[in-house]
């Protein structure tokens, strides 16, 4: 007699938006989503996640790259034989479930913080701009070698 239990629950962040495809009679969706090994770790695994229907259309209408995911599913292991007769094999997880991690205030929050980073990113590359901040911070690195020096000029 075997006995074995195929149950899955990651937590992890969507890495990139889901491909999502209609079949008519059929809709489907992937994704991957990344988890650290540790919280101390830069390590990172990516697990390849697969779910049908209305699973697929509900991801498709509320996640998106990024967004802080709870799956919940089964290992699923497809096989097949390539087109130069390799055996080939992936591991994927079928999805039954995803539940949202994050609330919509912390979603836009982290939203809000990637569009500060893009601007800012923006700014230190805009070399005039550079420019500008290089004269400013010589001029207050002058003034605080010489608090004087603005009264001389």
């Amino acid at each position: 007699m075997s006995i074995g239990y195929n149950h899955v629950e990651l937590v992890g962040r969507i890495v990139q938006s889901p491909i999502y495809k209609d079949l008519g009679d059929k809709k489907i969706i992937t994704f991957t989503i990344a988890i650290p090994k540790s919280p101390k770790s830069d390590n990172t695994d990516f697990i390849p996640c697969i779910a049908w229907d209305s699973v697929a259309e509900f991801i498709y209408n509320y996640f998106d790259s990024g967004d802080l995911v709870l799956v919940d599913g089964k290992l699923d292991q497809r096989k097949w034989v390539d087109e130069d007769g390799y055996n080939r094999q992936k591991l994927q997880v079928k999805v039954n479930n995803v539940y949202f991690m994050e609330t919509k205030k912390s979603k836009q929050l982290r939203n809000e913080q990637k569009n500060v980073n893009a601007a800012y990113d923006d700014i230190k590359s805009d070399t005039s701009i550079q420019g500008f901040a290089n004269d400013m911070e010589t001029i207050l690195n002058r003034l605080i070698e010489n608090p004087h020096d603005i009264y001389e000029s």
